[in-house]
């Protein structure tokens, strides 16, 4: 089974995606070092030699406390998968918080920040929330998506949320996106339907 992550189904989209993500590096330390803080491993000694990332924990400490407070539903770097169509799509989510009547995953990034429709149509926003719509039994508009921007003078926050029919709309992306990249698939692989691709949304 091929697994498809929201990199994959980027590129698959634009071939031109992510040549060169500026703020990747600085994104994977800054996952890391709140990861550590949240296990409770030493990290100060780090924050100390890096400026820049010690100012970036004290932002997210400020303006989402949340992050690094006790839960009993908090889950951090959680890996979330649901079989589809001979697929496996696959995401890892940084910060997943579940609660009695929703879930809300939390991101953050070093980035500057985007619009609320490119985060909307976004990727790996839309993966999460496909996929946590499919594998936990939380209705799609009890699923929420906090992203904080921090690349700019003034951290921005854009929220999400979902629906239904936002579902079944990405579904139908991902039946088109495969589609047309046909070469994708490895001989004998099992295939989308062809009435999928009529606008029929089906059941699973």
């Amino acid at each position: 089974m091929t697994t498809l992550d929201a990199k994959i189904l980027a590129q698959l989209e634009n071939p031109s995606y992510g040549i060169f993500e500026a703020h990747k590096f600085s994104d994977e330390q800054l996952h890391l070092a709140v990861s550590q803080i949240i296990l409770g491993l030493p990290v100060q000694q780090i924050l100390d030699n890096y400026p820049q990332l010690n100012q970036w924990i004290k932002t997210l400490k400020s303006l989402v406390p949340e992050i690094f407070c006790q839960h009993p539903a908090k889950y951090i770097n959680h890996p979330i998968s649901y079989p589809w169509y001979g697929y496996n799509l696959m995401s890892v989510i940084k910060l997943l918080v579940m609660e009695k009547q929703r879930v809300k995953i939390i991101n953050y990034t070093t980035a500057q920040p985007q619009s609320y429709q490119e985060l909307e149509s976004n990727w790996q926003a839309q993966l999460d929330f496909f996929i946590l719509s499919k594998v936990t039994n939380y209705s799609p508009e009890n699923i929420y998506l906090e992203y904080w921007f921090l690349g700019s003078t003034l951290p921005k926050k854009i929220s999400l949320g979902y629906s239904l029919q936002q579902s079944q709309e990405f579904e139908q992306r991902l039946m088109a996106t495969l589609s047309d990249n046909s070469w994708y698939h490895q001989p004998n692989y099992p295939q989308i339907p062809q009435k999928s691709l009529t606008g029929i949304v089906l059941q699973n």
